[in-house]
């Protein structure tokens, strides 16, 4: 007895099409001897389980959120003429309950069959899997932990470096640590010399006052939190995050059977995965534009 088997750790969306092909391809190995048989088990949510021996009665299950189907089992033998004993047999299995897996194996009493009915089964299966790298990722939990630590961490460098940047008192520098206030009320001493050297002590009094409120505000977080540059670099970063981590964990299931009720919950999600898609493309497109043009206002001060 030869046998053949292979595991997909991968994320896949079996439809009916792709399900309703790899049958016909089973079909096509087996027909050769009039005893095969198929068997079907469904399990749905609930620990419920359904066995038929046909796939259209699998097809028609509600497959709604309350018996959501998570694993789909397809069984074919072949027993010898007058017994009992299995000449051949075919297993796949799609196992979405936990990590998303497809198991396929293929035993015979021939190396060449078996060899040629699995390359034919595996094709079909692999037709299934999702290599998209969202689904990837999400597919793996360690891997999508680290990847959204990673986007973490990589926006809180570029919030620290908008931070560093929007936060320096350029334009209290190029003026002498003088406010528009400041110079609006020093503007006499420009027209009078004599003016301006009674007026000296005054001028240190305002650039010392200056200095320290800015020191102050440096070691203030409200006062960084509150200033209107901040909150114009911060928002779209957290914005990205949050969208993200809701891609990651909510819009990319490992496992997808897409029949019944399932078909319209899963363009629905489709429809929301483009929605956040196109929105996390504004909100940095938005942040970029928003931080040059604080920057630029801030040099030209």
């Amino acid at each position: 007895m030869s046998v053949l088997r292979k595991e997909f750790n991968s994320p896949f969306i079996v439809d009916k099409s792709k399900l309703k092909r790899l049958i016909e391809v089973a079909e096509a190995k087996f027909k050769e001897d009039g005893n095969s048989k198929f068997g079907f088990e469904a399990h749905l949510s609930g620990q419920k389980v359904v066995e038929t021996g046909s796939v259209d009665e699998i097809l028609v299950l509600d497959n709604s959120k309350r018996n959501r189907v998570e694993r789909l089992v397809i069984n074919c033998t072949d027993t010898a003429p007058g017994s009992q004993e299995i000449k051949r047999g075919m297993l796949v299995d799609f196992d979405g309950r936990t990590s998303a897996s497809i198991y396929l194996a293929v035993k015979g009493d021939s190396a060449a069959w078996v060899g040629e009915t699995f390359r034919a089964a595996e094709e079909q299966a692999e037709r299934a899997v999702e290599r998209f790298w969202v689904n990837v990722v999400s597919h793996n939990r360690g891997l999508a932990i680290g990847a959204f630590l990673f986007t973490t961490v990589f926006l809180a460098g570029l919030l620290l470096a908008l931070t560093t940047l929007n936060m320096t008192p350029s334009r209290l520098t190029n003026a002498m640590w003088l406010t528009d206030q400041d110079l609006k009320a020093l503007e006499p001493l420009q027209s009078d010399p004599t003016l301006a050297r009674e007026k000296a002590g005054e001028v240190l009094s305002r650039q010392i006052r200056n200095v320290t409120l800015v020191r102050q505000q440096r070691h203030s977080i409200l006062a960084w939190v509150t200033q209107g540059r901040f909150i114009v670099g911060i928002t779209p970063p957290l914005f990205i995050l949050a969208a993200f981590a809701y891609l990651y964990f909510q819009c990319y299931p490992n496992a997808v059977f897409l029949w019944g009720d399932a078909e319209d919950w899963y363009e629905s999600l489709k429809q929301r995965r483009k929605f956040i898609w196109s929105g996390i493309i504004g909100a940095f497109a938005i942040g970029v534009l928003a931080n040059l043009f604080v920057l630029a206002f801030a040099s030209r001060t």
